[in-house]
């Protein structure tokens, strides 16, 4: 199947549904408020991808994808907890594991908000390279974060989210450009499945940035175990650790980076016992603070 340039945002928002009501950890922990506004997200953005003027930038999975969502739901929930169709072509590639990972980011990301509302005020969130996923926009209309914004290099992209606010009736999420951040004093940044897409030096530089002047953020970076195919943008332990001796503050940056890893690997064996090469081959890290 033909992948679109749309195609994996769209997948990162209908796979999230099924998932968290696939994992008992996040079924339970999901509010059913949340979970309504995410199936109702799906059903608009479905229909607006469908619209003949965005059909160039949807790829045949990605037609697929909302066409099963929206008419054979079951079909998804079935691929999630089928691990025998994990190299399938209407599985996508390692559904069960990737949907996981789409479940994982989002519970990471709402405990962290939710997290940082009871300490502070005054919040100033950014989701940075935000996609298709209704993060941002259960922030600022479930959660009342108002000062929510999102960074999102394609145009299409930041169009079809506003849209999908726009048809919903629900207040969008402001989208701003990198060189914006300070200047609009964001203080809190989530930014997940977005630093694994850049060269190595860019997310460093990415990442100082945050680290320097952002007090609250929580950042998905790939490691690489030891692998004959490594993902040429994730660290190695060598360089984890350079980074880690690098900073300022290395105590706090190495205490998170163990701490989250162990909690993510848990949930993974939790929940996939028998899936092992996608933790072994592609671990992600959440730096937080």
């Amino acid at each position: 199947m033909s992948k679109g340039l749309i195609d994996i945002p769209l997948s990162c928002s209908s796979f999230l549904e099924p998932a968290l009501n696939c994992y008992q950890p996040f079924a339970t922990e999901t509010p059913k408020e949340t979970k309504d506004f995410i199936h109702q997200w799906n059903c608009t953005l479905s229909n607006i991808v469908k619209d003949i003027k965005n059909q160039r930038i949807v790829g045949e999975f990605g037609q697929y994808v909302f066409f099963v969502t929206l008419y054979y739901p079951w079909l998804w929930r079935t691929c999630i907890k089928a691990s025998s169709m994990t190299d399938s072509a209407l599985a996508g590639g390692d559904m069960p594991s990737w949907s996981l990972l789409y479940a994982i980011r989002f519970k990471i990301s709402m405990d962290f908000l939710k997290q940082k509302q009871s300490t502070a005020q005054n919040i100033k969130f950014l989701d940075f390279g935000c996609g298709l996923a209704p993060t941002a926009a259960i922030a600022k209309n479930q959660m009342d974060i108002q000062d929510t914004y999102c960074i999102e290099l394609r145009p299409e992209i930041c169009d079809i989210y506003q849209q999908t606010a726009d048809k919903m009736g629900i207040k969008s999420p402001t989208f701003i450009k990198w060189k914006d951040v300070l200047s609009n004093k964001i203080n809190t940044v989530i930014s997940m499945g977005v630093f694994p897409y850049m060269t190595k030096s860019d997310q460093l530089k990415h990442f100082e940035t945050i680290y320097k002047n952002t007090p609250n953020f929580v950042v998905e970076i790939k490691y690489n175990a030891p692998t004959n195919t490594p993902d040429i943008n994730g660290f190695s332990k060598l360089e984890l650790q350079k980074i880690a001796a690098d900073m300022a503050t290395q105590p706090d940056l190495h205490k998170n980076t163990s701490k989250n890893a162990t909690k993510y690997l848990n949930l993974f064996r939790r929940n996939l016992p028998v899936e092992r090469s996608f933790i072994q081959n592609h671990r992600s890290l959440f730096l937080s603070r």
